[in-house]
């Protein structure tokens, strides 16, 4: 299989390959053309190139979980954010080391990190950690829950509202539609913001998540209701653009699509997910074309869930 692939994508630690009898020099041999990414928890190589960890522990190195969350503790953010990060890096390695085969006719080792991917979104907070003055502090700075403008609000029927109204024109037309222009020149005041903020509190409080939707869905205001998932698929929006493709079955799932339009056409569902066992994947890498023996050609690849 590895004379025939394009791409080797594993995720073991760092020296399980070599102990599988798959080390850099053999694959070479096997494949110079192959473009080989190992991803793990800290990479290849440094002192926690063999630690174990999870997403959590990953976030904690990266400095994001002392930002994120209340002033009194970080939180737990969701979905994992390092191996989606970490995936999405791996990806994007993959295709750029394919294009530069095209050109040099050589593979590559990708050494892919999930730690270090979710570590590459943190620049704005790495980058005020080096100036004293514009530190990040939970609930005190303007995206860390210390401004009025850009807060989440609990509604009086117990729901949550989410309003990101940073600049002056979003925040004055917020102010405007709620009846309230006295708050517009506050929108600037010393953070945390505590007073400002008690009073939208109170203020969200006073209808349901609804009649806010119905108030302030139409003002440009950077306002939105905090969806549950189970509202997410059949929002009007999420209709339109065709992303969501919910499967049904003995074990229901939501396909998120690719999230990309291209040349004005929405993503094409994807294949039934199946189960196949290692010798019909084998079955199928020996076809040319990807077919299982007997499979009518259907045009593309499949790609089995093993």
């Amino acid at each position: 299989m590895l004379e025939r692939a394009d791409v080797l994508l594993e995720s073991f630690r760092p020296g399980v390959m070599e102990r599988l009898g798959f080390g850099r020099e053999r694959l070479r041999r096997l494949n110079p053309r192959l473009v080989h990414c190992a991803l793990s928890g800290f990479g290849q190589s440094g002192p926690y190139r063999l630690r174990a960890g999870h997403d959590l522990t990953y976030l904690a190195m990266t400095g994001a979980l002392s930002v994120t969350g209340t002033a009194e503790t970080p939180v737990m953010p969701f979905p994992p954010v390092a191996d989606h990060a970490g995936a999405m890096q791996a990806a994007i390695a993959i295709l750029g080391a394919l294009l530069r085969r095209q050109r040099t006719g050589s593979g590559s080792f990708l050494d892919v990190s999930l730690f270090e991917s979710a570590l590459s979104w943190q620049s704005i907070g790495l980058t005020t950690a080096r100036r004293p003055q514009a530190q990040l502090r939970r609930g005190q700075g303007l995206l860390t829950g210390g401004a009025a403008c850009y807060q989440i609000y609990r509604t009086g029927d117990g729901r949550f509202v989410a309003l990101a109204a940073i600049e002056e024109k979003f925040w004055r037309a917020f102010c405007e539609a709620v009846e309230r222009p006295e708050w517009i020149d506050l929108q600037h005041m010393p953070m945390p913001q505590d007073e400002l903020i008690g009073a939208l509190q109170a203020l969200f409080a006073s209808r349901s998540r609804a009649e806010w939707e119905a108030l302030l869905a139409p003002v440009d205001c950077c306002f939105e209701a905090v969806l549950e998932y189970g509202e997410v698929a059949s929002h009007p929006h999420m209709q339109e653009r065709q992303l969501v493709q919910p499967q049904g079955g003995d074990e229901p799932f939501a396909d998120v699509l690719f999230a990309a339009w291209i040349d004005g056409m929405p993503p094409a569902p994807r294949r039934p997910m199946r189960e196949l066992s290692a010798a019909q994947v084998q079955d199928i890498w020996g076809n040319e074309d990807g077919r299982e023996s007997g499979e009518p050609y259907q045009g593309g690849v499949p790609c089995p869930a093993v």
